[in-house]
């Protein structure tokens, strides 16, 4: 099973537990796509969930709009030196990363070293 074509063009998914519950609440999460992944930053909105949870992530085409598309996951930790450089910037692309390329290239090294990443598959 593939991802759905709503999550090309977008950049802020919503995660949830799967099962649902007051205890288990959505968060906005910025991601990128990285083969038939999203990747983002788990380490603050999604620091509770454990490798290998089963989660619903939902796409909107505005905050609070109707869901364009909507779908379970398994979220993995992912070692952050195998997350591609384009996915990361991409990830940070709201943040400045340096002046130039070096720069650039040492902030991202120190995210890799200092950032829990997980992907969302189906």
């Amino acid at each position: 099973m593939s991802l759905p074509d709503e999550v090309r063009g977008h950049h802020t998914a919503w995660v949830g537990m799967a099962g649902g519950g007051a205890e288990h609440v959505r968060v906005p999460v910025r991601y990128a796509l990285a083969g038939e992944s999203l990747v983002m930053f788990g380490d603050k909105e999604l620091s509770g969930v454990a490798d290998g949870a089963q989660v619903i992530v939902t796409i909107h085409e505005i905050h609070d709009g109707p869901p364009l598309a909507s779908f379970a996951a398994t979220l993995r930790v992912v070692d952050p030196s195998e997350v591609d450089r384009e996915a990361l910037g991409e990830l940070l692309a709201h943040v400045s990363l340096g002046h130039d390329l070096a720069e650039v290239s040492e902030h991202l090294d120190e995210i890799r070293a200092h950032r829990r990443v997980v992907a969302l598959g189906v």
